[in-house]
């Protein structure tokens, strides 16, 4: 594998953090540890080099959530 087929991984639109936001306030109480999970699982996500991902985040103004990690840094983000 080439260095720039290394570079590449997923990103997700919209953000997780905005989606899972959106949902528990909808929802009008904490989301469960699944609903979390099947948000993550049903994302969309396009595939970008981390030069265009960095982009991004600086354009959103946040780096978003870990999707390997969802669960710990979504309780992390909640409570902080």
């Amino acid at each position: 594998m080439n260095d720039d087929a290394q570079d590449l991984a997923p990103y997700i639109i919209p953000s997780l953090v905005g989606m899972l936001t959106y949902l528990e306030k909808q929802k009008g109480e904490d989301l469960t540890r699944e609903e979390v999970l099947d948000v993550r699982d049903r994302a969309v996500a396009i595939i970008l080099s981390k030069k265009d991902r960095k982009k991004l985040d600086e354009a959103r103004g946040y780096r978003d959530f870990n999707p390997e990690n969802i669960w710990e840094e979504w309780c992390a983000y909640k409570n902080a």
